[in-house]
Order: C-alpha cells, then sequence, then structure tokens
C-alpha cells in the first residue's frame, strides 16, 4: 500500500511535458464578431470575416480577415473608426496607425473582437514584382536583373 501511495506521489510531482513533436498552434487566438454596447462586446458570434480597422503588432490598420485570422493589411490606417482604446470600443479619430483623439465609448454596434494573445500580429505586407520594361541601363534591367543592352545597327542592319 504504502509503495502504491508513493509510486502516485512521484508521478503527481513529476513535471508535465510536451511531446517533442507536439507543434503549438500557429495563431494564438482569433477575431470574434461581436455587438458592442457601452463600449463593450455583449454578444459574440462567428469568427469574423471580412474587412476591417484592428490593432495590430504593427499599429491600427485595415486588414483582410479570413476564418478570424489576420490575412493582409494595407499598412497605418488614417481616418475615423472604432477602436478598442483604453480597455472601451470608441470612435477615434486615427493618424498613422495611431490613435490621437477618441469620443467616449461606442453605444452600439458591431465590431471584431480579437480573443487571444494581445495584440495580434500583422502578416508583412506582399512583394510587388517589378515590372519588366525592357530597358537595360548600365548592365542591370529594371527589375534589378543583369542584362546586356542591344547592340546599335544601321538602317540597313549593319553594325557601326
Amino acid at each position: 500500500m504504502h509503495l502504491l501511495l508513493l509510486a502516485a506521489a512521484l508521478l503527481a510531482a513529476a513535471p508535465v511535458t510536451k511531446p517533442k513533436n507536439a507543434k503549438e498552434p500557429a495563431v494564438a487566438g482569433s477575431f470574434i464578431d461581436c455587438d458592442i454596447s457601452s463600449g463593450q462586446p455583449i454578444r459574440c458570434g462567428d469568427t469574423y470575416q471580412g474587412k476591417a480597422v484592428v490593432q495590430t503588432s504593427a499599429g491600427i490598420q485595415e486588414c483582410s480577415i479570413a476564418d478570424g485570422v489576420l490575412t493582409e493589411c494595407d499598412g497605418p490606417f488614417q481616418g475615423r473608426t472604432v477602436v478598442q482604446y483604453e480597455g472601451i470600443y470608441q470612435e477615434c479619430d486615427v493618424g498613422d496607425g495611431v490613435v490621437s483623439r477618441c469620443n467616449g465609448w461606442l453605444d452600439e454596434g458591431k465590431a471584431p473582437v480579437w480573443k487571444g494573445k494581445s495584440p495580434p500580429v500583422a502578416p508583412k505586407p506582399k512583394k510587388e514584382e517589378a515590372k519588366d520594361d525592357g530597358e537595360c541601363k548600365d548592365g542591370k534591367a529594371s527589375d534589378g536583373k543583369k542584362c546586356e543592352a542591344p547592340k546599335k545597327t544601321t538602317p540597313k542592319g549593319k553594325r557601326r
């Protein structure tokens, strides 16, 4: 009996470890579609889908959200929007992704509410591919790749 109690005590005191092949979740939270009253979420439903202005790790941005997860953001937001500021949802003026002035809590409305680690990490912007305009200057094309300038010819097609 004592041996059984000793074994149980040892098992209870043993640290809990994750298996080596266990993966952490890729996203530590999601945006939920919620009704707002007096600046606070009161009823929440499904994960948010669509475009919204939200607080991210890179400031306040207009982002696309799919299944509650940020998929793409357009950079710092400028204008008037509803954001969570000082713990309540307020209508605020935002410049370069930073709140400059608010008018008090939102009486009633809807907003995507972040449930998880705060704030959500903004996805890196996609790099636009350089267009090849066909020009070659100093051995480099407009897209940065090496190139050779076409050799000049005379009107009859002979080289100079």
